[in-house]
């Protein structure tokens, strides 16, 4: 008996049990928006059309790979499942799927060896189905459990790289029994097809909404350029339909806490190149969201509507920080310690994660907590004093709000360092940026700057 067969748990093998209840509560917030899936459970619960059926799974441990297995448990199956990535397993996820019954083997973060004696756990529970997530579980069955190969029915694998593994296997004459390809069926790509179509166009409706609006209301010919806008978001929707393109930014998953212009410029500009962002917005409707540069700044992504300041909704908020990637919030300092939403407390909830604070004047200092409008981080570093055209009745404002803007595209720089860091190291980063520094460091004349005694001493 090898080394990894003698360390087989059985009943599974999880961080922390008292984690099940989080992680219940988690699973039935992630089954609400799984309406489908809901259907064919309660169907199943019925049916039991998998009654006697055995599946080993080695999939990422997530709440929606919960539901999908509660499901198949509700029909009658056996299941036992593993993590197909450490760096992805939710441990709390882990421990609920255990008092459901349902023996689970994963651990964040897990190590190498433990990663395979978890896929030896499943195994021992002697499937007669595999669920796959990189083929690691049907190479391990084939290569150390042959004995087993007989009374396996068959199997499903979700990745291309583990299809690409099958199909080498299938060339050599060695696949050990039926798999499907999830990748290849119609069903999934008439669903990812949906999904691409949908998000480019909320995504191009910025020259569709100018040249409709100006067509309808105003009479007024569209322009060859507005005609060119129509046609480079149609081709861009030919292309991710042909070629199967979502995004530079696919998979990754940002929780958008920000307000007024730069924290959703900086967001906007993710989701624009593929990344799932969910905008938390307060219950109440407000002025602002009918206003359609405020639409524009805010396309591409969902809508929650949440107050933080119950302790029940904040839970809520803190469930959507440990599943994705990226936080990005502008709150004043104070504010986001006293809603939960700094970074002490949402990297200790998912050590993982990449958290973006957009303050006006820094995190520390006796300016901190100032409200950081652009007018108002303006007139601190001096713009309306240097602005060109300054005149007794009134400050004139830039034509460029280099506050806004510039700490949009710093933070954004930020955030795709730390995810390449996090890539290696595992760990997430606390990314910080102000408004002070890019009005301050691009004004109109340095020259004039450098005469203003109080410009500088707030940056």
């Amino acid at each position: 008996m090898s080394v990894l067969e003698s360390t087989v748990k059985l009943g599974g093998d999880v961080k922390d049990r008292s984690l099940a209840e989080t992680g219940r509560s988690r699973i039935a917030w992630a089954g609400a928006y799984m309406p489908v899936l809901r259907q064919i459970r309660d169907r199943f619960e019925i049916e039991k059309p998998l009654r006697g059926v055995r599946i080993g799974a080695c999939l990422h441990v997530t709440t929606e790979t919960a539901n999908l297995l509660l499901a198949l448990q509700a029909g009658g199956a056996e299941v036992s499942l593993c993590a197909s990535n450490p760096l992805s397993t939710q441990d709390d996820v882990a421990a609920a799927l255990c008092e459901y019954g349902m023996p689970t083997y994963a651990i964040k973060g897990e190590d190498n060896d433990t990663y395979y004696s978890h896929i030896e756990s499943v195994i021992a529970s002697k499937p007669t189905m595999s669920m796959d997530d990189g083929c690691d579980l049907v190479t391990t069955i084939y290569t150390k459990h042959n004995a087993m190969l007989a009374d396996m029915i068959g199997g499903c694998e979700e990745t291309t790289t583990g299809v690409i593994r099958l199909k080498a296997m299938e060339k050599d004459g060695v696949l050990p029994y039926p798999v499907i390809a999830v990748n290849n069926a119609l069903t999934y790509w008439a669903l990812q097809y949906t999904q691409a179509l949908n998000a480019l166009l909320i995504q191009s409706s910025g020259p569709l909404f100018v040249a409709l609006w100006s067509l309808m209301l105003f009479g007024v010919r569209l322009t060859w350029a507005q005609l060119g806008g129509i046609a480079i978001s149609l081709l861009g929707v030919l292309t991710i339909i042909l070629r199967g393109d979502f995004g530079a930014l696919a998979g990754i998953r940002v929780v958008d806490l920000t307000t007024v212009v730069v924290g959703p410029t900086a967001t906007l500009y993710l989701a624009d190149y593929g990344a799932d962002v969910v905008r938390i917005e307060p219950p109440v409707r407000r002025p602002l969201d009918d206003v359609p540069a405020y639409r524009q700044w805010n396309r591409g992504k969902r809508i929650h509507r949440l107050d933080l300041r119950p302790a029940e909704q904040r839970a809520a908020f803190h469930s959507l920080a440990r599943d994705c990637d990226v936080v990005i919030e502008n709150l004043r300092p104070s504010a986001a310690q006293g809603l939960g939403a700094d970074w002490s407390t949402l990297s200790a909830l998912n050590p993982a994660l990449v958290v973006l604070s957009i303050t006006g004047f820094g995190p520390e200092g006796r300016y901190a907590d100032m409200r950081s409008y652009e007018g108002i981080v303006a007139a601190k570093c001096g713009q309306f004093v240097i602005q060109n055209g300054y005149r007794s009745d009134g400050p004139v404002y830039d034509a460029i709000a280099k506050g806004v803007f510039g700490a949009a595209m710093l933070g954004l720089i930020g955030v795709l360092a730390a995810l390449e860091s996090r890539a290696t190291s595992g760990r997430g980063q606390h990314v910080e940026v102000g408004q002070t520094g890019p009005t301050e460091r691009f004004p109109e004349d340095d020259a004039d700057l450098a005469i203003l005694p109080g410009a500088r001493e707030i940056v």
